[in-house]
């Protein structure tokens, strides 16, 4: 009994034990749940200011970073940045709108400072770059989309006065947004060209499996950058700013990125950044590089293959320029974007990789297929439409009058001729009264006096230095000269002599001519050698080769029958010509030196017809005629 008694005493007190001691288990429980739950808040906490970007840097007065070029302000209160090159917009003909690309600035301009300057002085291209938002000198804009940059620029043409229509060139990242002004601001272009254009892979209208291929081809850290700013952009600042994953390539700028032509040309594009690359990011990387991550690979508005030909009359050209060996821009989609909008025109280029526009002629060339292209089809149409017309009319119209009291406007100075007409000159150089040498310049086809390339091309110090005075003047009919309806190569001859009277040039005088002027030089030799020091002549155009050819008028001499002006070797005669000059035959023109030993013969391996723009060509020109120099 006394054992019973002892075994119920054990339950109890086995029960009294259980019930004191469940509290005791629920409380180290919670405890465990609370500091969990401190320990994810926190890292939640910390997640949440690592993902966050930190505050933009301010621009401008009164303590924000300095501002060092012009800025516009838009229709929200921000400014964009902006710089100029080319020739002044006011005497422009193109006017040319530059979109730089990822982690760039204004300052990056490539078709500006990769162009020949001659180029763009003879076209008359004016070029302004801007700072896209967040980049450089332009504020950034949180609400920043495809079509509000878009706006932008339409808003920064029409501050700058750009007129109603103006090109556009976008390179890269740049080139990607050009297809939003193709959607948004089509009927303010003339013209656009997308520049190595940065293809978004998740684009609906690309195929998959071919998306799919060239995404797969990316390094792995691009490829999860971008998917970390397609599908998480609220996590592209973290991604690209931890220390545990690669970031970016382009970002962290590894050579891997670089092809073998981009590795050639590194010295190039890395000089231009020289003193102006910290202004890339100055105003930190989200509003910078991270933003422009998740726009351009985030979900578009609009799908780029399914925009509309912004000019369905012709009247200007989309053009895309690709690298077959672009490391960045995979070639096979640019390929097939092409070949979705028959009407771009798309040029791929062989060895290129994404940095092409810095070698040697490609920005010329790019130049030359936006600007020139429509007006090249232009003029084929005109002539076209011109030999009809000529073919039902027998006489031209009345030439338009220059002069007072009712013609057209006269800028510079002319002389009276002897049979009344007026000759128009412009003069170049250092006065001629003070002067050693006396040239007489000849333009050419299509010009006028101001085209007078030994003056405008040379550098002023060597024409100070040896003194040499130029006057360039307008041919019968052309510019401010009156025609002449008797005009043969005799009495333009005697014209020039003329001109050289009148202007008191001295009993002998230099000529220069070039191309068409050729002809006029040739006429020189046989009319008036006399009244030479020496004779330059520079690629005979529409005188001795297409005249002869084609019937261009019947000649009262033959070029190769002159005799030397300079039995004496008191002066000399040169001729000038590229070996790949497609205007003028270089074949023919060494028969004519060979049948003239009396002539100074310069052949230029690799050059064209427009060879004197080159730079130190017309130096070379001047000190060859002058100075006896080879």
């Amino acid at each position: 009994m006394a054992a019973e008694v002892k075994k119920k005493i054990s339950a109890a007190s086995a029960r009294s034990h259980t019930r004191h001691s469940k509290p005791k288990s629920s409380s180290t429980f919670s405890s465990g749940i609370f500091f969990l739950l401190v320990f994810f808040t926190g890292f939640l906490a910390w997640a949440y200011q690592a993902a966050c970007p930190p505050a933009p840097n301010k621009v401008g007065p009164p303590d924000g970073l300095p501002i060092t070029t012009p800025r516009i302000k838009l229709r929200d209160g921000r400014y964009l940045s902006y710089k100029e090159y080319g020739v002044p917009k006011e005497s422009a003909k193109y006017k040319i709108i530059y979109a730089h690309g990822f982690d760039s600035v204004k300052h990056y301009t490539v078709i500006a400072t990769s162009a020949s300057r001659a180029l763009i002085e003879e076209l008359g291209i004016y070029i302004v770059s801007f700072d896209r938002p967040g980049y450089g000198e332009s504020d950034p804009d949180p609400k920043r989309t495809l079509k509000s940059l878009a706006l932008d620029t339409e808003e920064l043409a029409d501050q700058l006065e750009l007129g109603s229509k103006f090109y556009v060139v976008g390179f890269s990242m740049g080139g990607q947004v050009v297809w939003s002004y193709l959607k948004y601001i089509p009927h303010r272009l003339a013209g656009a060209t997308l520049i190595a254009p940065v293809v978004n892979y998740w684009w609906p209208r690309l195929p998959s499996n071919l998306s799919q291929q060239a995404f797969s081809k990316q390094f792995l850290r691009d490829q999860w950058s971008l998917r970390v700013a397609h599908h998480s952009p609220s996590l592209t600042y973290w991604w690209n700013t931890q220390k545990w994953f690669p970031s970016l390539t382009v970002i962290a700028h590894s050579p891997d990125i670089l092809s073998r032509q981009d590795r050639e040309l590194k010295p190039i594009f890395t000089a231009g950044r020289a003193g102006v690359e910290e202004q890339v990011r100055q105003q930190g990387e989200y509003e910078s590089i991270h933003r422009d991550l998740n726009i351009g690979f985030g979900t578009w508005e609009f799908d780029p293959t399914e925009i509309e030909n912004p000019f369905p009359e012709n009247k200007g050209s989309v053009h895309i320029w690709q690298g077959d060996e672009d490391i960045l821009v995979p070639v096979t989609l640019q390929r097939y974007i092409a070949q979705q909008l028959p009407w771009i025109k798309y040029h791929e280029l062989t060895g290129a990789g994404h940095m092409f526009p810095y070698a040697e002629g490609n920005s010329d060339a790019i130049l030359k297929a936006l600007l020139l292209g429509i007006f090249m089809k232009f003029l084929l149409v005109f002539f076209t439409a011109l030999l009809a017309w000529a073919y039902q009319a027998a006489c031209p119209p009345a030439p338009k009058k220059v002069g007072p009291p009712d013609g057209l406007p006269i800028t510079t100075p002319r002389i009276k001729l002897r049979d009344g007409r007026y000759l128009s000159y412009k003069e170049f150089g250092v006065p001629k009264h003070s002067v050693k040498y006396k040239i007489i310049f000849v333009h050419g086809f299509d010009c006028v006096k101001h085209y007078a390339v030994i003056a405008t091309s040379a550098s002023p110090a060597l024409i100070e230095d040896l003194g040499i005075y130029i006057v360039s003047f307008d041919r019968p009919g052309y510019g401010e000269s009156d025609p002449d309806p008797k005009h043969t190569s005799k009495s333009l001859a005697l014209d020039t002599e003329e001109l050289a009277d009148q202007l008191e040039l001295g009993s002998k005088f230099y000529v220069v001519g070039y191309s068409m002027g050729g002809k006029a030089i040739w006429s020189y030799l046989k009319y008036i050698p006399h009244r030479y020091e020496q004779v330059r002549q520079q690629g005979e155009y529409e005188s001795i080769h297409r005249d002869l050819i084609i019937g261009f008028g019947t000649w009262e001499f033959d070029p190769t029958e002159i005799e030397n002006p300079f039995p004496e070797n008191e002066g000399s005669v040169h001729i000038w010509q590229g070996d790949e000059d497609i205007i003028v035959d270089v074949t023919l023109q060494r028969y004519i030196a060979q049948q003239h030993p009396w002539i100074n013969y310069h052949e230029l391996a690799g050059a064209g017809h427009m060879f004197p723009y080159a730079d130190g060509n017309s130096d070379a020109i001047l000190k060859a005629l002058l100075l006896g120099q080879s």
